[in-house]
């Protein structure tokens, strides 16, 4: 795949349609056919050239809350995989009626790796001492145990 970033590498891929979410469009339950790709960064979908509108959907696994089955009241679809952003986005995928329960295991094995490695990133800048009164943990910084009041040795 072209559109992939630096240390960014493709996990699994197959072909997908993606269900307007959209304008009147969702009501009838209209889908954009292509491909659906998991990175190790990013559920990339690509529309197919003769597709109207969009044709790329990038959705950072950092900001996936999670996979989990589809539904359309009007169109029933058994292979149908809903993803939910933090921000209340929503996405819908028909894939293989086989992979569906592989989609949704990699997305949220890859979105929970991705949030765990930003939180380790995080607390990497932060170092933390103990009181040698109490044994309290404390973060650099802090002239006073939270645990007991003991002054901190700087």
């Amino acid at each position: 795949m072209d559109n992939l970033m630096k240390e960014e590498r493709e996990i699994f891929k197959g072909a997908a349609n993606m269900q307007y979410q959209k304008g009147p469009a969702s009501v009838l339950g209209y889908n954009k056919g292509g491909h659906l790709t998991l990175t190790n960064q990013r559920l990339i979908f690509i529309a197919h050239a003769m597709n109207i509108g969009q044709k790329e959907y990038y959705i950072p696994l950092s900001e996936i809350k999670y996979a989990q089955n589809g539904f359309h009241i009007l169109t029933p679809t058994p292979n149908m995989i809903k993803i939910e952003c933090n921000n209340g986005e929503m996405y819908k995928f028909v894939v293989k009626g086989k992979e569906k329960e592989t989609w949704k295991k990699l997305i949220m094995q890859y979105a929970l790796e991705v949030k765990q490695k930003k939180t380790v990133e995080l607390n990497d800048n932060v170092s933390v001492k103990f009181c040698s009164n109490c044994g309290n943990e404390i973060l650099t910084n802090t002239k006073f145990c939270g645990n007991c009041g003991t002054q901190i040795q700087q």
